[in-house]
């Protein structure tokens, strides 16, 4: 027999399942308790400071998505305030260029990615409001300075979090967790070649010949194939599961649309109500300056 090879995609806890049971089934036998301290030295001194390397990284992409999270809660404040100015400067015509080439999205649609492609639409602004189309919209263009400072800010996260994903990925695909997942097979399969000679030495006790079986039990290897009614319970399992998520999803969906849509028109209200209240303001000016002129006479 092989020992069956451990699949370096594994996590480093299930790795350490089959560890452990390696180490304790060859720690209680008396024949092969010598062979246990291998699996021990294995586990703590390559196991345990990988498992703290590994932590340290998910802590830092963590870390890093917080940042994205709070870029993009930014980013979506900021075209709460700029979408509202930009429909008044264009007096709610939302079929004018200029408010076509920042809003071909409705803005709760453009919101809804975390980042991604609301961080490259929105990079794009900055060098279309500084063109001599908007030079005339003073509110608009007074948003600029915070537009480069909220985009700065989220650029940053983003990369942060790819590095971050990056670093974790390699960790695992090409890094130090495939070179333990080699070393562990390599101690198994070393191991077992000792335990397969045992039952031909001449020791205390007569062994059979599949006593190496009891230390390394057959397992599915992750290469073997399922069989058709495995699969078949598998297909129905995840259809079930398919159906539940596609409902919530879609109960979310609405829910999220509702809500920007009341959200939206609120903003579109604000902003009728502030150019009413210009022009009432205005009004008032305009009739107090002409009792001025009629009390003169």
């Amino acid at each position: 027999m092989a020992a069956s090879t451990i699949d370096p995609d594994s996590s480093l806890i299930a790795q350490a399942d089959e560890l452990f049971r390696n180490e304790a089934r060859l720690l209680v036998h008396p024949l092969t308790s010598s062979l246990a301290g291998d699996f021990t030295a294995l586990f703590e001194g390559a196991w345990v400071p990988l498992q703290a390397q590994e932590i340290q990284l998910l802590r830092a992409l963590i870390h890093a998505e917080a940042r994205v999270w709070y870029a993009d809660m930014r980013l979506d404040a900021f075209v709460d305030r700029l979408h509202p100015a930009l429909l008044l400067a264009v007096n709610k015509d939302t079929s004018d260029a200029r408010y076509t080439a920042i809003f071909s999205k409705r803005p709760h649609e453009l919101k809804r990615p975390v980042l991604g492609g609301q961080l490259t639409t929105m990079l794009k602004w900055p060098e279309i409001l500084s063109g001599a189309a908007y030079q005339g919209f003073h509110d608009v263009v007074a948003l600029l300075p915070e537009l480069h400072a909220r985009l700065a800010v989220a650029t940053d996260a983003q990369n942060a979090r790819n590095t971050a994903l990056e670093n974790l990925k390699n960790f695992r695909t090409v890094g130090e967790r495939v070179a333990f997942t080699d070393a562990f097979n390599a101690l198994r399969k070393a191991s077992l070649g000792k335990l397969l000679e045992m039952p031909h030495k001449l020791t205390s006790e007569a062994l059979p010949s599949d006593f190496a079986d009891w230390f390394f039990p057959p397992r599915r290897r992750g290469g073997e194939e399922a069989t058709a009614k495995e699969l078949g319970e598998r297909i129905e399992a995840l259809e079930i599961e398919l159906a539940d998520v596609k409902q919530r999803h879609q109960a979310a969906l609405d829910k999220e649309q509702a809500e920007a849509a009341r959200k939206q028109s609120r903003e579109e209200k604000r902003a009728e109500l502030e150019a009413a209240r210009r022009e009432a303001a205005e009004r008032a000016k305009r009739v107090k300056e002409l009792e001025a002129e009629l009390d003169k006479g």
